[in-house]
């Protein structure tokens, strides 16, 4: 036995090539398998260490009207609780020191549960101090502001309007960079804020959160089980200790609104008594102003009398002033006037004689001119009955024509009847010839007679048609000719009117030029008798302004005497009037505060009246996104680890098979002679098993330590962008180790003793002699003789050879077809992975810049948007952006709802089915949902689906279209859909802008100058550029290539190891066969080229199997791979499949170059020489 043991190891150092092949394909799947297994294993125990830690909550308690400390401290001293604690919690609008501004949700800090992890700075000391969330800020010592945009409710919780942030901290209750939604500002949490207790201005809590005593490991069915029975006790206590507070805030009410009502009453009594005092003294001083009021009347009265007398006396005076003015200056024009009309009156004389001479002149045209007249409608009428007559001349001509032409066709028909009864008679031979001719040529005769005929009527024709012209334009003419008299006749009439009517035109101004002579002989007589009344009205005015100069000087007088009584009067009114403003003011200010108090009092009876039983509810750690979400992502990594770590296995089993069956076919002539010298199986068998055992046993432990701590590294690293925690912690796994260690030796030392066994049942004369050749058998192309007689020899040999050795040709296809088809996965998980953002961004959500605004924007921010165009502002839209809740069946999601209409939305919003279908914009009544949430919560369309905001207001909606979406869950309705379900306007609060021009180019800002613009805005509370979402998006989705590199390299690595150790099989399964062709005299290249033609054949057969089967393969494991918040394009790149052809070409090549050396070192005598 011990030279048995010695002769094992010295096979493993004569072929330590084979066993270094067996111990990589183990600890390769070993440790891909470990590795992955156990990385699910790790992250849950380094995240269930982190929360340990931290004291995360078990449960968080809420209700309607908040809690007291003796609530918090009732909810403590329940069994198996290690601590419950109180904790105030608001969202706010914040602005830092740098201009950024946003929402957060502020914390009390706590000291048993939900501790934090200090990353920078220190504890907060003051109540104005503060402690930040890493995301948000990356160093202590910056301010922020509470925001003026915050609602004053919302302003009143807090002691101070500014915080100095002393600490940078990590919360265990945000495992996620998602911060969550809120009611407030864009609807989007930017982070978290922790103050001192004595930061907040409220004196209750806001929430309480508890943590049991006993531990779980993470995510276990004990620890859901748990809590499960836990639950229903719970919200009892909760419920019990709401109703504690309940009842303790309206006893508290009720004593309050009893001591207000009492006070009010004192205080309205005492108004009262002060009012009624006020209104006695202005009594008594009302009765003393109507006295003098009165006095004032009297004096006032008769003084108007004596200003009514004096009114009218200047009156008078000032109309007779005005009449001896007006008829002077009546007499004075006149004057003016007689002498104007002596001047018309002889200028018409004259104007009348030349009149007279100008209508003389023209009766004498008129006279002329009607002879002319007359004389032309004589001629007229002549040429009229000229034209007649030719006319009745060419009709009757025609006529003759027609009867002519008639005469003409019956002759030609005649002619034509002759010449049928010839041509018949002559045929019939009835005729003779002679007298058929003589026939002919009287009827050629009378042809001709007939087109001299012919000619005739078609010149005589000519010739009427020439008559028809001449008489048309003769009857133009004299149609013209008549036209031309009617006009002048008419113009003759009319200028004979017209002479008339100056004829009588001349007789009226004649008379009317008698008439003003008349009359300018009465005027100059009337003009006399006015300049002697004039006289006499001078003489009366003078006596009338003597008598009214005395009577002003004695009004004058009382009127001095009446101002003082009044000036009296008026200070008194003036001082009355203060003291009844005084009054009314008190009185009504009393009302007031008396009708405000009373109505306050109403209102608080009324609520307290109306105060309903509070609302709680008790919500586990299943309610905390980064939680389940974790959850949820390391279940994914336990997806991939069923999948990719079978398929290795698999590789590496059939490799152990291939390799240790041949090494026992290659020994049993050492079989035979160690079972001659009187070895048993047994110790036979060892020697094979302890060589595959022992490759197995080191390659499972080298794997298994390398895998189990290499994966969980590499992966936690990926996932370490997405969640926040400590370093990944190290877990060894003894069942796992076991289960890697048993399925290495069965792919090993099992396959081993299956190979022996069937050796070890010969005799051992029989194993010591080599084993015959296989039978040749024909290949199918043989039976293609086109294709078969056009094969060199060497190939005919190849292709008999890789089908002769079918074992060969299953494991190698098999082998290769399993590596090309993970490095097709492996580049179709980074493919599938790489232009998300790209696509997003580019192909669906087109715009440039997503604008939030605040709660004061109104329409004067569209003049401000349009401003910036021309500066690289291109087109915009409002739109309303809102994030609410997906309620299913299947559990709640977060989404964001885009409510918008066609028009609007089209330059922005590109929707389409994954295959790239256009998509109509959802009608009323109707919602388009993105791809992922369709997936995932198994919705098609048709459904119902539940939408609810975070006031938990609900409205449904049917799913028209499902479309393509990678980045975020969108649903998108039109505005009316919104105004429907709600009743409300939809709040238009975002704005999507696209660029004019691209970004860099000349006279317009960048994207990033532009959103420095906008932000400067008083209306804009948030930009996002995005491109730098897409760049964040593809830095995060890079992290994911690193996994994607260690499953391209572990392939690349399996596809080397397959390929190696089944060439190195082929070789020295033929070494016998590869000697006799060097002896025949085969050069290096020539050998190298016979013996790795098959491995290439094999290779390229297994390479074109293993793309297809890549192809199902990646679909399956990006099935398994799930991001929150992302969903994957499931594709592979026509080039993907390229690099994974040459990567295995490459290493078959590789291989075939390795494995070159070994086909030198072939000793041709030591193959060939007789083993008899």
């Amino acid at each position: 036995m011990r030279e048995l043991r010695k002769s094992t190891f010295r096979e493993i150092k004569s072929s330590f090539g084979r066993f270094m092949a067996i111990f990589a394909i183990v600890a390769l799947g070993v440790g891909f398998f470990a590795g992955l297994k156990v990385t699910r294993a790790g992250m849950t125990a380094t995240v269930g260490q982190y929360l340990e830690k931290y004291a995360f909550y078990d449960y968080r308690l809420l209700s309607t009207v908040g809690f007291g400390q003796e609530e918090v401290d009732f909810l403590a001293g329940q069994d198996d609780i290690a601590a419950a604690e109180g904790s105030i919690s608001f969202d706010v609008l914040y602005r830092a020191d740098d201009g950024r501004q946003g929402a957060v949700k502020t914390f009390s800090i706590t000291e048993q549960v939900n501790t934090l992890k200090l990353i920078a700075g220190r504890m907060p000391e003051k109540d104005n101090e503060c402690l930040a969330d890493k995301a948000l800020f990356s160093e202590a010592g910056s301010t922020v502001w509470l925001s003026e945009d915050n609602d004053e409710e919302d302003l009143e919780n807090f002691t101070y309007r500014e915080y100095e942030i002393v600490g940078i901290v990590q919360s265990p209750l945000y495992l996620q960079y998602e911060r969550g939604n809120t009611s407030i500002g864009t609807g989007r949490l930017d982070g978290y804020l922790y103050l001192m207790p004595g930061g907040f201005d409220v004196d209750y809590y806001t929430e309480v959160y508890v943590k049991f005593a006993r531990d779980f490991e993470l995510y276990s069915t004990e620890y859901s089980d748990y809590m499960d029975e836990k639950e229903l006790l719970w919200e009892d206590l909760t419920r019990e200790a709401a109703e504690r507070r309940f009842y303790d805030i309206r006893e508290e009410a009720g004593e309050e609104l009893a001591d207000a009502r009492s006070e009010f009453e004192d205080k309205k009594a005492e108004g009262e008594e002060e009012l009624a005092d006020a209104a006695r003294t202005l009594e008594d001083a009302e009765r003393e102003l109507a006295d003098g009021e009165q006095a004032l009347k009297d004096a006032r009265e008769e003084l108007a009398d004596g200003e009514q007398t004096l009114k009218e006396k200047e009156r008078e005076l000032a109309d007779a002033k005005a009449l001896i003015r007006e008829k002077e200056g009546e007499l004075a024009d006149a004057e003016s006037v007689i002498a104007e009309n002596e001047a018309e009156l002889a200028d018409a004389n004259a104007v009348i004689a030349q009149k007279e001479q100008e209508l003389a002149d023209a009766e004498a045209l008129m006279a002329e001119k009607e002879a002319e007249l007359t004389e032309g409608e004589r001629k007229l009428a002549e040429g009229r009955a000229e034209w007649d007559r030719q006319n009745g001349e060419l009709e009757t001509g025609k006529s003759q024509l027609a009867g002519g032409r008639q005469q003409l066709e019956a002759k030609r028909a005649e002619l034509d009847g002759q010449r049928q009864q010839l041509e018949a008679a002559l045929a019939a031979g009835m005729l003779a010839q002679g007298d058929y001719e003589a026939g002919m040529a009287a009827i050629s005769q009378g042809e001709q007679q007939l087109a001299a005929a012919g000619a005739e009527l078609d010149e005589t024709e000519a010739q009427m048609a020439a008559g028809e012209a001449q008489l048309a334009a003769a009857w133009q003419q004299i149609t013209e000719n008549e036209q031309m008299l009617s006009e002048g006749r008419q113009a003759f009439l009319q200028g004979k009117q017209e002479l008339e009517e100056g004829r009588r035109a001349l007789a009226d101004a004649e008379r009317q030029l008698s008439e003003g002579w008349e009359a300018l002989l009465k005027g100059k007589q009337e003009m006399e008798e006015g300049r002697q009344e004039l006289a006499e009205g001078s003489k009366e005015v003078a006596d009338g302004e003597k008598a009214l100069a005395d009577a002003e000087r004695d009004l004058k007088e009382a009127g001095e005497t009446l101002a003082e009584k009044e000036s009296e009067l008026a200070d008194a009114q003036r001082e009355y009037a203060d003291g009844l403003k005084e009054y009314e003011d008190a009185q009504k200010e009393f009302d007031e505060k008396i009708g405000d108090a009373e109505q306050k009092i109403a209102d608080a009876e009324q609520e307290l009246a109306d105060l309903e039983e509070p609302d709680t509810y008790v919500l586990g750690r299943d309610t905390n996104t980064g939680y389940v979400c974790f959850e949820s992502d390391s279940k994914i990594v336990e997806g991939i680890a069923n999948i990719f770590p079978v398929f290795f296995f698999l590789v590496a089993a059939l490799v152990c098979i291939t390799t240790m069956n041949r090494m026992v076919e290659e020994q049993r002539t050492q079989i035979g002679v160690l079972k001659a010298l009187g070895y048993g199986e047994a110790a036979i068998m060892s020697k094979y098993m302890i060589y595959s055992g022992l490759a197995a046993v080191t390659g499972c432990v080298f794997g298994f330590f390398l895998g189990t701590w290499a994966f969980p590294e590499v992966i936690w690293f990926c996932y370490n962008i997405m969640y926040s925690a400590d370093p990944i912690f190290y877990v060894f796994d003894w069942k796992l180790a076991v289960i890697s260690l048993i399925v290495s030796l069965l792919c090993s030392i099992g396959t081993t003793w299956l190979s022996c066994r069937v050796e070890l049942v010969q005799v051992a004369a029989a194993l010591m002699r080599p084993k015959a050749p296989r039978v040749g058998k024909r290949v199918l192309l043989e039976r293609l003789p086109f294709i078969w007689r056009r094969l060199s020899f060497l190939r005919k040999v190849s292709l008999r050879n890789i089908f002769r050795y079918k074992k060969r040709l299953f494991m190698m296809v098999v082998g290769i077809s399993g590596c090309t088809a993970l490095l097709v996965t492996g580049f179709g998980i980074m493919d599938s992975i790489a232009d998300v953002a790209t696509r997003q961004f580019q192909e669906i959500q087109t715009y440039d810049i997503g604008i939030s605004l605040n709660e004061d924007a109104d329409e004067a921010l569209r003049e401000e948007m349009e401003e910036l165009k021309g500066s690289g502002a291109g087109k915009y839209t409002f739109v309303m952006e809102k994030n609410m809740d997906l309620v299913t069946a299947g559990g709640i999601k977060s989404i964001y709802l885009v409510a918008g209409t066609e028009a609007e939305m089209e330059p922005f919003l590109n929707l389409h089915t994954p295959g790239g279908e256009k998509i109509a914009y959802p009608a009323l009544g109707e919602a388009v949902i993105s791809n992922k949430l369709a997936e995932d919560y198994n919705i098609g369309i048709g459904d119902m689906i539940t939408l609810r905001d975070e006031d938990m207001s609900t409205f449904t909606a049917r799913v028209s279209a499902v479309y393509e979406n990678y980045i975020y869950n969108y649903v998108h309705i039109s505005e009316d859909t919104w105004r429907e379900q709600t009743g409300e306007e939809p709040e238009r609060k975002t704005v999507y802008l696209n660029l004019a021009r691209q970004e860099g180019t000349e006279g317009g800002f960048t994207a990033h100058g532009l959103s420095a613009e906008l932000m400067k805005l008083d209306e804009v509370l948030s930009v996002t550029v995005n491109a730098d979402t897409m760049e964040r998006i593809g830095n995060m989705m890079a992290s994911l290539n690193i996994i994607v590199v260690v499953v391209i390299l572990c392939a690349a690595g399996l596809a080397f190891i397959v390929l190696y150790n089944l060439t190195n099989i082929n070789i020295t399964e033929r070494i016998r066969e590869i000697a006799t062709i060097k002896v025949l005299g085969f050069y290096k290249k020539e050998t190298a080229a016979y013996v790795f033609r098959e491995n290439i054949m094999l290779t390229a057969l297994g390479m074109l199997l293993g793309l297809g089967l890549g192809y199902f393969l990646h679909r399956l494991v990006m099935n398994e791979i799930r991001v929150d918040l992302i969903a994957f394009h499931i594709y592979v790149k026509p080039v993907s499949y390229v690099y994974s052809a040459l990567l295995t070409l490459v290493f078959g090549g590789l291989v075939n170059l390795f494995m070159g050396g070994k086909l030198e070192s072939i000793s041709m005598t030591e193959s060939l020489k007789s083993v008899d």
